[in-house]
């Protein structure tokens, strides 16, 4: 989940919140007069969205992606493609 922080206090907490992220045992939303203005996540979970992004925006994936959630009708499994 999704920790929201004001920048002064990340400021204040800046090497702690690192290391959390670090681990994987945070994720913060970093905000500026109560506006969302930054993410700080650890490196691996940032190479996980950059992954997830480029799959997505592959068209062909996309919509093999959709097929293959329509064909197993919502029930939280995949089908073969076979």
């Amino acid at each position: 989940m999704l920790e929201v922080i004001p920048l002064t206090q990340a400021r204040q907490a800046f090497l702690q919140l690192v290391q959390k992220a670090e681990k994987g045992l945070g994720r913060y939303i970093l905000t500026r007069h109560g506006r969302p203005v930054a993410v700080l996540v650890g490196y691996e979970a940032y190479r996980a969205l950059e992954e997830t992004a480029k799959l997505l925006a592959n068209p062909e994936f996309s919509q093999d992606l959709v097929k293959k959630l329509g064909e197993a009708g919502g029930e939280g499994r995949w089908l073969d493609e076979t």
